[in-house]
């Protein structure tokens, strides 16, 4: 048997978890005590909900469930630089994405397909 070494995607893989990681580090930094709380569940539950979608988003690019770079043209195009209005698109973004029918979608959303099985629904 041969055994197949993908090096391209693992380092690709690599690089993502590390940029993941920094993104983790930047939200505990900006939420302090978020962690060490053990009555904070809540914003803790709704980090992992949020980086959880995150993750998909990614894998979705990168499987076809979405256009090629769909996502991160998107987050790239429709935010601001300094991304103080990351939060907003992220949250019409994932509205969106539990939205059937793209009509009821924003215009610069209408394009991501209806995601079912409730990751995006809100609670």
């Amino acid at each position: 048997m041969e055994k197949a070494r993908y090096v391209a995607e693992a380092h690709a893989d690599i690089k993502a978890a590390e940029q993941m990681g920094k993104l983790f580090d930047e939200l505990l930094r900006a939420n302090p005590g978020i962690l060490d709380n053990p009555e904070d569940t809540e914003r803790r539950h709704g980090l992992n909900v949020f980086f959880t979608r995150l993750l998909f988003c990614y894998f979705a690019e990168d499987t076809g469930v979405f256009e090629n770079n769909q996502f991160t043209n998107a987050v790239g195009s429709q935010t601001l630089a300094d991304g103080s209005d990351t939060q907003k698109f992220l949250s019409d973004l994932f509205k969106a994405l539990n939205t059937q029918n793209p009509d009821q979608k924003p215009a610069h959303l209408q394009r991501f397909p209806y995601v079912n099985g409730r990751l995006f629904a809100t609670e």
